[in-house]
């Protein structure tokens, strides 16, 4: 489709922005990342990391041989244990921006058809900064899956000194 912009008062743009297109194919891909995550190729333990006093362990994720490269994006995932929701997620932009970074951090999570859904989304250019110091800023109003996601997988994270992948 064709990103839009609602101005209150004016005529709709309709203009297909580049940012707006990859805004909205963003925001899309954050929305759906705990199923997509499971598509990653390679996936490791990153460790525990305490951020303002909340305790997160850290998943490594991406795509080739897990080292970075320009062809695929890493992830790292951060998981309240006592939730068990990723609530951050640190990221690389390979394809608008080299090798630019970012943070995504959700909030405000209500449960659609069983799934626990963010419906705030905060950007940031760290992990560690505050989500009320974004960049961008996305609240979802309402949402609905057109199908029944499938039943809930739990992953249990082990630290691997082979080097394989966690198990999923």
């Amino acid at each position: 489709g064709v990103p839009y912009e609602v101005i209150p008062g004016e005529p709709l743009d309709r203009n297909p922005d580049d940012n707006r297109r990859f805004l909205v194919r963003a925001i899309q891909y954050f929305l759906e990342y705990t199923a997509r995550s499971r598509e990653h190729s390679y996936v490791r333990y990153a460790g525990p990391e305490v951020i303002d006093g909340q305790s997160y362990e850290r998943v490594y994720g991406t795509w080739g041989d897990g080292d970075p490269n320009d062809a695929f994006d890493q992830y790292v995932s951060y998981i309240n244990l006592t939730t068990g929701r990723i609530e951050k997620i640190y990221y690389t932009v390979r394809d608008a921006a080299g090798f630019a970074t970012g943070a995504i951090h959700f909030e405000d999570f209500r449960t659609i058809q069983g799934v626990s859904v963010p419906f705030l989304m905060s950007v940031t250019f760290d992990p560690d900064e505050e989500p009320e110091d974004y960049v961008h800023r996305m609240t979802v109003h309402r949402a609905k899956f057109s199908h029944d996601p499938p039943p809930a997988r739990v992953a249990e994270l082990s630290e691997d000194p082979s080097g394989s992948s966690a198990n999923r």
